[in-house]
């Protein structure tokens, strides 16, 4: 230190308090921030804008597909929902499928009336190389066991 130099005793940051009124103002912004996130992601929610109504499409449909003639199971026998959007599964090596339920979403949709669209069309078609498709729609939009389903070969 030199010889005649006065140093200004006093605390850092004195003054009007600037620096402390504008850290507290950046919180408050922080925090008025995140409530109104907040608020937009419940009326996306509760409005079905993030997480849509769904109506159902198909209950669980259970079969066995077997060969008309033989009655051999056929396996990897495609068995599908025939309107878009396409649901498709296939038999495994005793012809057995399990389709699960299925349902329809509803994006941003609203209806007027208070009631949602009817299904969709749950007709399913059950196709392999060399037979002949077979379709039908289920009864119920409960869980379904049709059965033995027969596929007839392709006449050449």
């Amino acid at each position: 230190m030199q010889e005649g130099t006065v140093y200004k005793e006093g605390r850092r940051g004195s003054g009007s308090g600037k620096g402390l009124k504008m850290k507290k103002d950046i919180m408050l912004s922080i925090l008025i921030a995140g409530i109104m996130a907040l608020i937009v992601v419940a009326l996306g929610y509760f409005s079905g804008f993030l997480v849509p109504p769904t109506t159902d499409r198909s209950g669980e449909v259970n079969g066995r597909v077997l060969d008309a003639i033989t009655h051999a199971p056929i396996q990897g026998a495609k068995v599908c929902l025939i309107e878009s959007p396409h649901h498709t599964i296939y038999t495994d090596a005793t012809g057995h499928f399990h389709m699960k339920a299925t349902r329809n979403f509803h994006w941003g949709y609203v209806p007027p009336e208070g009631d949602w669209p009817g299904r969709k069309d749950k007709s399913i078609e059950i196709s392999y190389p060399g037979y002949q498709p077979y379709g039908f729609i289920p009864d119920t939009i409960e869980s379904t066991d049709v059965g033995d389903i027969f596929l007839k070969p392709d006449k050449k």
